[in-house]
Parts: C-alpha cells; structure tokens; sequence
C-alpha cells in the first residue's frame, strides 16, 4: 500500500525541517551557525537556508549574531510562551 506524503521538494523540505528542529539547542549561548547546522545535516546550504528562513518567519527558530564575518548568525529554538 502506498501513501501520498507530497511533492518530493515539500518531503524534503520537511525532512530538513525535522532535523534541524531536533538538533538545535534552547539556548543562546548553544546556538549553532549555517555552517555547523550543514555539517550536522548533510543537507545542502542552499535548502538549509530555505528551511531556516521558514523556521523563521514561522517564529519556531530564532537567530542571534551580527551576520557577518567573524560574528554569524546562530540559530536555536524559539521559546513558546504561554
């Protein structure tokens, strides 16, 4: 039996979502940069940056760091509060 899970780009979109989301830390201090998140994943930094961009605006990650050389941007999970 099969299951229609969607368009393969939306199903790897998802997949990366759900990696980044189980790997990033909770805290400011722990957050990690693009680059440490691509070698964790082995996903491309092209979708990396679509997944985070997402995760985002979503309101799920939040960034912290400059952008810049020597001062990044370093991602980790957005508190929810109540």
């Amino acid at each position: 039996e099969y299951v229609a899970l969607g368009e393969p780009g939306a199903l790897a979109h998802r997949q990366v979502e759900n990696a980044v989301l189980e790997m990033l830390p909770l805290t400011e201090d722990d957050a990690r940069s693009l680059d440490e998140i691509t070698s964790e994943t082995k996903a491309s930094r092209g979708t990396l940056q679509r997944v985070v961009k997402t995760l985002v605006e979503q309101g799920n990650l939040s960034c912290c760091g400059a952008g810049k050389r020597g001062d990044p941007h370093r991602y980790f999970k957005a508190v929810v509060s109540e």
